[in-house]
């Protein structure tokens, strides 16, 4: 129904939050909807998948900082 990066995204937004916990995940996509929205606002829609490049940065940064997420 949606793309492939659609897809993606509730595993991120847990991720970023913290899986096993009720806020984790409404604070994990308040984080992510908030930095998508200042990538798009920043490229302004150009430099074709670049923002892609930028998503897997944070995911990669969430990660090795907080293996357990933001509110574990």
């Amino acid at each position: 129904m949606f793309g492939m990066m659609r897809s993606f995204d509730p595993v991120v937004i847990c991720i970023i939050g913290g899986m096993g916990t009720v806020f984790g995940p409404i604070f994990g996509s308040v984080v992510f909807t908030s930095f998508m929205e200042a990538i798009n606002h920043i490229f302004k829609g150009s430099y074709g998948s670049s923002h892609l490049i930028l998503y897997g940065l944070l995911l990669m940064i969430i990660i090795i900082i907080f293996p357990q997420g933001s509110l574990p």
